[in-house]
């Protein structure tokens, strides 16, 4: 069943990157670059149970002109429940807040399910993702179901031990749902690199790339993510 299931998963995974990648043949395509830290705490409670608390900064640094401004906080948390050796269920809370550098944007609550499942051959690791969202702000909900295919493997031999470097990339498929609104569809890509450093911790540099609704609009988002990871 899981070998069906990851052949599935990989040729869907080409199909959404070449859907992103065609549409940005059509039309004059809009595009902002942005910067995004973020610091991450895990907490392994036990071998099953564990928990992840997190904050980042997002900030524009090209919008038609290059100029830093910031767009938004976030906090989040999640509780990861392991239900085999290779799979897992986790259940989010989000907050973002926007009103804080514009004053006209709503701030919001974003609530996720997720489940994922990853499994190694060799010294290559795969991991499948499918998360379900509820995006609430005031007199508004959206709904998003998101597929995401990722990989990450050592760069120095066959296993990563502290102070090796490892790469990493994945592809996203993004489907948002409202009431009264047409859907809205997007492709993600992101390709980095990250190293293992010493007391439980590490640090991840990437690229992150964004096609914005893809069927109706050629918006294109370009993000520098710069994330730390330590684990109690």
């Amino acid at each position: 069943m899981f070998k069906n299931f990851r052949l599935s998963s990989y040729s869907t995974a080409h199909y959404i990157f070449l859907m992103f990648c065609g549409c940005s043949l059509f039309a004059q395509t809009e595009f902002e670059a942005l910067i995004q830290p973020k610091i991450a705490i895990n907490i392994n409670a036990d071998k099953a149970f564990s928990q992840n608390f997190s904050f980042s900064l997002r900030s524009f640094v090209f919008q038609d002109n290059w100029n830093y401004s910031n767009q938004h906080l976030q906090v989040s948390h999640f509780s990861t429940l392991a239900t085999s050796p290779n799979a897992s269920l986790s259940f989010g809370v989000m907050y973002r807040n926007l009103h804080l550098f514009d004053n006209t944007i709503v701030n919001e609550l974003r609530t996720t399910q997720q489940y994922n499942y990853a499994l190694r051959k060799n010294s290559v690791r795969f991991g499948h993702r499918v998360r379900l969202e509820e995006r609430i702000s005031v007199k508004r909900i959206r709904f998003r179901l998101r597929y995401r295919f990722a990989t990450d493997f050592p760069l120095q031999g066959q296993r990563l031990d502290s102070g090796e470097f490892y790469g990493l990339a994945n592809i996203e498929a993004v489907s948002s749902f409202e009431r009264n609104r047409t859907g809205e569809y997007e492709g993600r890509l992101t390709i980095g690199i990250g190293k293992i450093l010493k007391h439980k911790t590490k640090i991840q540099l990437m690229l992150h790339y964004r096609r914005l609704d893809v069927f109706s609009s050629m918006d294109n988002q370009l993000f520098v993510l710069i994330e730390t990871y330590f684990k109690i």
